[in-house]
């Protein structure tokens, strides 16, 4: 049973305080004792991202004030940050743009290189997010959903929304002309990069262009995260109705590394000359070898174990090594064929208890 299901509360307290760190050793391949060391390294990169959209964003504004100084009324630095930001998030309100041919080159220049960068980067952080998401939900609630890498369309949507109506007190109180549904409606029409231009709020100093800006930033990220949401319904229809149905599916955060496979017994594969199934081809792999299906999962479960022996132990300790696990194997595979699925269960937590020990010698 995996483990996100298991009712014990001593084994789930224990994986509820170490499941992000178990979920990031499975995806680095770090060693337990570097884990944090690895989390820095690993978080550098985004960091510098974001770091990288803020100095072009600032050096946009910057090099438009200068070639251009009447794309803004005055001209100050600020309303030339709101209008670089507002055109790299393809927002555009139309009120302001560049007057001259060389602005208006610039222009075309910048924004090949920002736009993509703008959105690279919010949709990067908006992965955070959904990561974050499933951490949360994987340590502190029980549940049979499937990680795939995105959030449910229920937990987006009242995102998006939340956010809305926050923009809505947001901009009614910064301006104190709009009326809070103007205010909503300011406020999608800007995070969905619509910008009609009917309504404009612009900032009147430093402090409301930066919190105006993470606004935007922060909605547009939720989109994202819906529109990944929106994406996996479609392709459910998409896929409607076709057999065999093959499903790919993520561990959510399991001990285990590698993918899971559903429904692909009866995929069909081109091997030695001729089509078969992947059951054809396991039963047949098993009768080459003179050993049960059952066994081949064992051997093919450890495979990663049984390699990592192989090249870091002498030769004559990996030999007695794998012999005793194949003993094992062959041992536990009897026992899966003779006693039933509340013996086997138990048998498969022994060895995940086992495996454990061994790790941490």
């Amino acid at each position: 049973m995996p483990f996100w299901k298991r009712s014990n509360p001593d084994i789930d307290e224990e994986f509820n305080a170490i499941v992000w760190k178990e979920h990031f050793i499975e995806d680095h391949g770090c060693e337990r004792t570097r884990v944090w060391r690895e989390v820095f390294v690993s978080a550098v990169p985004h960091l510098l991202l974001n770091v990288l959209l803020i100095l072009y964003i600032f050096i946009g504004a910057r090099l438009f004030q200068i070639i251009d100084p009447d794309i803004v009324k005055s001209g100050e630095l600020r309303e030339n940050i709101f209008f670089t930001f507002t055109t790299l998030a393809t927002i555009g309100y139309g009120a302001e743009a560049p007057t001259t041919a060389l602005g208006k080159w610039v222009c075309v220049a910048y924004c090949t290189l920002g736009i993509p960068l703008i959105f690279m980067v919010l949709a990067n952080n908006g992965q955070f997010i959904v990561d974050a998401y499933w951490i949360f939900r994987n340590s502190y609630r029980r549940g049979t959903e499937e990680w795939n890498g995105e959030m449910p369309l229920r937990i987006t949507a009242s995102m998006l929304t939340l956010w809305m109506l926050v923009g809505g007190f947001l901009f009614r109180g910064g301006t104190g002309e709009l009326s809070y549904f103007d205010a909503v409606y300011y406020s999608f029409i800007s995070v969905s990069t619509i910008g009609y231009g009917d309504i404009v709020v612009y900032p009147r100093d430093g402090l409301e262009t930066g919190y105006m800006l993470l606004y935007f930033s922060v909605g547009m990220i939720f989109l994202t995260t819906l529109t990944g949401s929106l994406s996996n319904y479609l392709q459910k229809l998409h896929y409607f109705g076709r057999v065999p149905s093959v499903k790919l599916i993520r561990p959510r955060f399991s001990h285990f590394s590698g993918l899971q496979f559903s429904g692909v017994s009866d995929v069909e594969v081109w091997f030695g000359g001729r089509p078969m199934t992947v059951k054809e081809l396991i039963t047949a792999v098993g009768d080459h070898f003179e050993t049960s299906p059952e066994l081949l999962h064992y051997v093919l479960n450890d495979l990663d174990q049984i390699l990592e022996v192989a090249l870091n132990k002498d030769t004559e300790e990996a030999v007695e090594h794998l012999k005793m696990q194949g003993e094992i194997a062959r041992k536990q595979s009897f026992v899966c064929l003779e006693l039933g699925p509340d013996s086997v269960r138990k048998l498969g937590s022994y060895h995940l208890s086992m495996g454990r020990y061994r790790s941490s010698k």
